[in-house]
This record gives C-alpha cells, sequence and structure tokens, in this order.
C-alpha cells in the first residue's frame, strides 16, 4: 500500500493486455496482503542488491 509506482504498474498492465485482441476490458488488481519483505527474495537477488 502506498506504492509510488501503482499507477504505473497497472498502466503497464493495460499496455501490454492491449495488444491481445480477445483481452476487451482487463481489470487490475493490485494485491498488499500479505506485505512484501526482502524475505521473498531469492537468496541470488539479495546477493546481486547487496541485502543480506
Amino acid at each position: 500500500m502506498g506504492c509510488p509506482l501503482a499507477d504505473v504498474l497497472t498502466e503497464s498492465i493495460h499496455e501490454a493486455l492491449s495488444d491481445i485482441p480477445e483481452v476487451k476490458n482487463p481489470e487490475v488488481k493490485l494485491v498488499w496482503y500479505p506485505a512484501w519483505t526482502t524475505d521473498k527474495m531469492s537468496r541470488y537477488a539479495r546477493i546481486a542488491l547487496g541485502i543480506r
């Protein structure tokens, strides 16, 4: 919740789906539960970003 990229994500999804003729009126719902944490990142992603 409060993600500054929520609008960008929604718009990008709509743009990607507009290329599919069968998709007429997509509805995007962002889910905020469970809350995302760095625990959800793979070991390799944490290493790449310098998170321990």
